[in-house]
């Protein structure tokens, strides 16, 4: 029979999902215009969601030790409010000509 998991052992195997859920609340809490319960409920989820998968990322790609990737975490849920629809304007561009949309990326 496996041994129970402690609540620490949780917490730390889940802490960049509970930052990046905790810094999208920080930023919900800024927002002037109220908010559906559906959209913050989404709005958590992503910035969850985010945090915890490109924590790693950012962490391998920039040496970021692994101490600090609950803070790398809660910063990825308090930008993740700018990033999901940054990549989803980056989506709408390609699928409206990815031809045009390559020769951008080449200009540049």
């Amino acid at each position: 029979m496996a041994e129970p998991i402690s609540f620490t052992a949780l917490l730390t195997k889940h802490a960049v999902a509970i930052a990046g859920f905790l810094g999208t609340a920080v930023t919900l809490s800024y927002l002037e215009s109220p908010m559906g319960k559906i959209r913050m409920v989404l709005a958590l989820a992503g910035g969850s969601i985010t945090a915890t998968f490109l924590t790693p990322m950012l962490g391998f790609y920039l040496a970021i030790p692994s101490a600090i990737h609950g803070g790398v975490g809660f910063l990825l849920g308090i930008l993740a409010m700018g990033i999901i629809p940054g990549l989803m304007k980056i989506g709408d561009d390609f699928q409206k000509g990815p031809i045009t949309f390559i020769k951008s990326l080449i200009k540049r």
